[in-house]
């Protein structure tokens, strides 16, 4: 599995999209906030068993709910952060990362999806920095488990050239 996380509008789904093309893997997707803490459970669950196989995770519990749930969800948040060792079984975990200003233009114009409200929207603008350093710290959990490329869309050429490679030494 390739997990790809960040923040919103880090440029997770449009990055997932070009993984999904080069490697043939399909696209999975955490299925947005958990509701309690059963369904952290399930949640950890689903992304552990995912982990061996040829996917692209579009964001994973043990990191999402780390970050997101930190500030209003602590007792989830710690449920989710204790297994961010399951990151061991994956292949690569890509980190999108463009520069805080731009994260929070792209945050003011976010077209909301499914699982998202406007409540959900502010807070995300509202706690951003906050969240991102969150989320920056989540990352360097993960390091010791699993490799992490740091990807930023304003560096698409860069970047872009610098991933490919990374993606073929994984032998996919």
């Amino acid at each position: 599995m390739i997990v790809v996380e960040g923040y919103d509008c880090t440029g997770k789904t449009t990055l997932v999209e070009k993984i999904s093309t080069w490697t043939g893997f399909v696209v999975r997707h955490s299925g947005g906030p958990p509701k309690d803490l059963n369904h952290v459970r399930r949640c950890l669950a689903r992304c552990a068993s995912r982990m061996t196989g040829p996917i692209i995770q579009d964001r994973v519990t043990q990191v999402s709910e780390g970050v997101y749930g930190m500030l209003c969800r602590p007792s989830m948040s710690a449920l989710a952060l204790s297994r961010v060792s399951d990151l061991r079984f994956a292949r690569l975990l890509v980190y999108c990362r463009p520069g805080i200003e731009t994260i929070l233009n792209r945050l003011q114009t976010h077209q909301l999806k499914d699982h998202d409200s406007v409540e959900h929207a502010e807070y995300v603008l509202r706690k951003a920095e906050t969240m991102i350093a969150i989320y920056d710290t989540v990352i360097e959990m993960a390091r010791p488990y699993v490799d992490v490329f740091v990807y930023n869309y304003e560096r698409v050429n860069v970047d872009m050239h610098e991933l490919q490679p990374v993606l073929e030494e994984l032998e996919l």
